[in-house]
């Protein structure tokens, strides 16, 4: 016989994203001493996202051992969540050639960067094991703004023989709205579990069971409250009642971060052709802090950090003649 995975699925989730968008640049050139241009841009663009969903609906909360509660589903639900923003986007880049081999850049800019795919799917999903200090869930974020950065650089560039130079840089950026992964404390669809509940309390003051002994009393209740509703004692089943505490979920989701993050740096580069012979090398390496840092002895702890930043650097040999072209190179990433 031949076996194949089930496409039956439950639950099912999907992001739609449009963007529109405007531009207009503007160029000038002159001389003031020195050859100059300036070119000046803005973009606008405002995006709206959709994340419809169908849902598995949990109705209930089962103590089936020591530390585990079962989520009971039954049915689906759709579910729809949306987002949309917009922004101004100018940039501003002007360059002057002080001699025919040397040259000054500047530019300002604001930018985004869109949220993952992950980050905003809209639906929601609860695990189907939770523990006796509640659940784990996830949901994310269709309303998650870009992350917005403002951005200045500055770079001297030499061009000291044909194909080869020399360039030095310093850049500053202004985040704000990073996408940072949370977790919250939710309620979500407002399940109950025997946990802390009447059952529960009357084990603990009336049979002298300690708080942190389950077994107690899963124990007590099965003896002293086998007919009571939601108590199945012959399959070792208690069922969250309505009087019961809500089950609390450690929800995994995604939010804007408001505070502001500065980034400074500088990159060097380099490029060198050997003569006529065909053969060059080239490298760069970049610099980078920033004044958000990860605390080590802050385990498990949310921490205000920005994921993946970090020094680099590259290093490449490289031969070029009409018809080939073959490279060789190095990568390099500091710890981020």
């Amino acid at each position: 016989a031949l076996l194949k995975a089930s496409f039956d699925f439950l639950d099912d989730f999907r992001t739609t994203e449009k963007s529109q968008a405007l531009f207009g640049q503007y160029n000038l050139a002159w001389d003031w001493n020195v050859p100059m241009e300036l070119a000046a841009g803005l973009r606008y663009e405002r995006t709206n996202v959709k994340s419809p969903s169908v849902e598995s609906i949990p109705t209930g909360v089962q103590w089936e051992g020591d530390n585990e509660l079962q989520i009971i589903f039954s049915g689906t639900r759709s579910a729809s969540r949306s987002g949309k923003y917009g922004y101004a986007l100018p940039s501003i880049d002007w360059s002057a050639d002080l001699t025919d081999q040397k040259k000054l850049r500047a530019s300002f800019g604001k930018t985004i960067g869109r949220p993952g795919w992950n980050a905003i799917q809209g639906g929601q999903t609860l695990n189907g094991l939770a523990r006796i200090d509640g659940g784990q869930g996830s949901v994310g974020n269709p309303d998650l703004k870009p992350l917005q950065s403002k951005n200045w650089d500055f770079s001297a560039e030499h061009y000291y023989a044909k194909g080869s130079y020399v360039a030095a840089s310093y850049f500053t950026k202004s985040l704000k709205d990073y996408n940072a992964a949370v977790i919250e404390a939710r309620t979500p669809y407002d399940l109950h579990t025997p946990i802390g509940g009447a059952y529960y309390q009357q084990a603990i003051q009336a049979g002298g069971c300690a708080p942190s002994d389950s077994g107690c009393i899963r124990q007590y209740i099965f003896t002293n409250l086998a007919t009571a509703p939601g108590v199945d004692a012959a399959n070792g089943i208690i069922t969250g009642q309505p009087t019961d505490p809500l089950l609390v979920f450690q929800m995994g989701t995604f939010q804007n971060n408001k505070r502001t993050s500065k980034i400074k740096g500088f990159e060097l580069n380099a490029q060198h052709f050997f003569g006529a012979s065909g053969f060059g090398a080239s490298a760069n390496f970049t610099k980078v802090r920033s004044n958000l840092s990860y605390n080590n002895n802050m385990a498990g702890a949310q921490t205000d950090v920005l994921v993946g930043l970090g020094d680099s650097g590259n290093l490449v040999g490289f031969y070029e003649n009409a018809d080939f072209n073959v490279r060789l190179a190095y990568n390099w990433r500091g710890k981020f």
